[in-house]
């Protein structure tokens, strides 16, 4: 199994690479760092958050379950996406493979352990109409996503049902000398290449550029076919409201 990459030495391998500076001579990423050091980890810092966000809703290391973690507030129809995690950047309701309702997540009454569905209507059709003059109380068989993210329900809940759902994280940074990207280890060199291509791109080197592109192209690919979410799932959901954001 590959060894997890740290920042500290995710920037010694882009020295070396790059041929900037020897690996020796770089001994931290924090604090005060001498200017052409500075730039190396400004580099990996901008490559891991790049590679993040060019597939940030369909990579599969950056989305997660919360399974009857979460309760809902009886009388309150909304629940933050910090309820859920501290990460959670978007909520994505499950794919039905039979019948209706299509997209949906799960609740689980606190009583009597019912679990029922909640379908997922866009925002969209939900404005002005679900949220209209005062809503009933009850099992919450519908909701939606806010603009911002956050879920709101209909009808209110009458009881602290609890919220069993999928959600994609939110984009990590590497701030200190041990952080890691949490992408699959064997993946890590990645953030290397792809901060080569700027970095030497950036210097007008050519021939450094092209060796980084390559690297980065193949590997990319690599990571593609492993860690991209379904086709026939994406292919869906990409033209939903569940995307934006």
């Amino acid at each position: 199994m590959a060894t997890a990459l740290t920042r500290l030495v995710l920037t010694q391998r882009l020295g070396r690479w790059s041929g900037q500076i020897d690996p020796s001579e770089i001994t931290t990423t924090v604090g005060t760092l001498a200017l052409h050091v500075g730039n190396l980890v400004a580099f990996i810092d901008q490559a891991w958050v790049d590679i993040q966000l060019s597939q940030h809703m369909r990579w599969l290391w950056m989305r997660a379950r919360s399974v009857n973690t979460v309760a809902l507030t009886p009388g309150t129809n909304t629940l933050a996406l910090s309820a859920i995690s501290a990460t959670t950047n978007r909520v994505l309701p499950f794919l039905a493979q039979d019948t209706n309702p299509l997209r949906y997540i799960l609740l689980t009454h606190p009583t009597t352990a019912a679990i029922s569905k909640v379908e997922y209507v866009p925002y969209t059709g939900w404005r002005g109409y679900y949220d209209r003059g005062t809503r009933p109380s009850g099992r919450p068989a519908r909701y939606t996503s806010r603009p911002d993210g956050t879920l709101e329900f209909d009808p209110n809940p009458d009881v602290a049902y609890t919220i069993d759902c999928d959600y994609i994280k939110l984009p990590t940074e590497l701030a200190a000398d041990a952080n890691t990207p949490d992408m699959p280890n064997h993946f890590h060199m990645l953030v290397v290449w792809w901060a080569m291509v700027h970095l030497m791109d950036f210097d007008e080197k050519g021939g450094r550029y092209q060796t980084a592109d390559r690297a980065y192209k193949r590997m990319i690919n690599r990571l593609n076919i492993e860690q991209l979410v379904e086709k026939e799932i994406d292919e869906y959901l990409s033209t939903s409201e569940i995307y934006s954001g």
